[in-house]
């Protein structure tokens, strides 16, 4: 989809992606995020945008950042 989206492989990553589906097919002219949201809803997966690349990631993983509630609560005082 990324592709037929007109982007380079080195533009996005979809190393954690592991399912396969083996088919699916567009049913009119669509932007390439509209055709991907059924795909991100039945596999679990959001799409992120860092250091200039489109990363798809697995929901459900281990958390990027562990952020102090404490902390944050004391910064909105």
């Amino acid at each position: 989809m990324s592709r037929r989206c007109g982007l380079e492989p080195a533009q996005y990553d979809t190393s954690t992606l592991t399912d396969e589906v083996s088919g699916y097919g567009l049913a009119a002219v669509m932007t390439g995020r509209t055709a991907i949201e059924p795909l991100s809803q039945s596999f679990f997966f959001d799409s992120v945008e860092s250091q200039n690349k489109i990363k798809f990631v697995k929901r459900g993983g281990s958390p990027a950042v562990a952020i102090d509630c404490k902390t944050t609560l004391e910064g909105a005082q």
